[in-house]
């Protein structure tokens, strides 16, 4: 009723309730509410890393008061995080991206960053450029001590790390600056319909690798996946 039907209490989520409706099933019955159609200027296989990935930052991006102009930081180039960087600078924001890896400059300024940092161990971040949101996109949970110094009076941190390990940091750290800590989820229907119009429109295109939808396709690409090579989402082509 509220329009936030992903925090639903009685949701039955994906790969946990009706398991007899797989991902290789050749047919499949749904509400027509909860599906949604792919305009001509987006490929299949861009689309469906957008409806996962995409929809968890374009949620963070355009829910919570981000407006042009602000400084948007982004933590890890991955495969939620080279998504953001698009969205955000598509949306008029300066992004800052936060990595640990020095190879990963090049991509990021090509894919919309205006800053990079490589933030192992100390570094210096210039105080003039302080974060008013900043996207947590790494795959662990993240020094909050290294930061929330980097955050500007009322900024805002996203954390969309999936994580359920306890994650400290000093609660006076937010209060001193009117820092908050916003949990968010997916998206819902109707954003998740803005997100697509909006990735056509721009062109907005997750970094893919790509196999056949078949057993050799399948079992290559899982391979891959348990080794941490996936750069930065796998799709498999039917």
């Amino acid at each position: 009723m509220t329009g936030l039907e992903q925090y639903c209490l009685e949701a039955k989520k994906y790969g946990r309730a009706d398991l007899d409706v797989g991902s290789f099933a050749t047919h499949a019955v749904w509400d027509a509410d909860m599906l949604f159609s792919i305009p001509d200027g987006l490929e299949l296989k861009d689309a469906a890393p957008l409806m996962c990935a995409g929809a968890t930052v374009w949620t963070a991006l355009t829910t919570y008061g981000l407006k042009p102009g602000d400084r948007v930081g982004i933590q890890g180039i991955g495969g939620l995080g080279h998504l953001a960087i698009q969205f955000a600078a598509k949306l008029g924001c300066e992004v800052v991206v936060l990595s640990s890896s020095e190879s990963k400059r090049e991509e990021a300024k090509k894919l919309g960053a205006t800053q990079f940092f490589v933030s192992k161990g100390n570094f210096d971040y210039p105080q003039d450029k302080l974060l008013n949101h900043l996207l947590i996109c790494g795959s662990a949970n993240p020094d909050y001590s290294k930061l929330i110094p980097l955050m500007a009076v009322n900024g805002t941190i996203y954390p969309l790390t999936v994580s359920t390990a306890p994650t400290p940091f000093v609660f006076y750290s937010l209060v001193s600056k009117g820092i908050r800590i916003q949990g968010s989820s997916v998206a819902d229907r109707s954003s998740i319909r803005r997100m697509i119009d909006f990735a056509t429109l721009h062109q907005i295109k997750p970094v893919l690798m790509e196999w056949k939808m078949d057993e050799a396709g399948i079992e290559a690409a899982m391979g891959k996946l348990r080794t941490g090579g996936i750069r930065y989402r796998a799709v498999l082509n039917a």
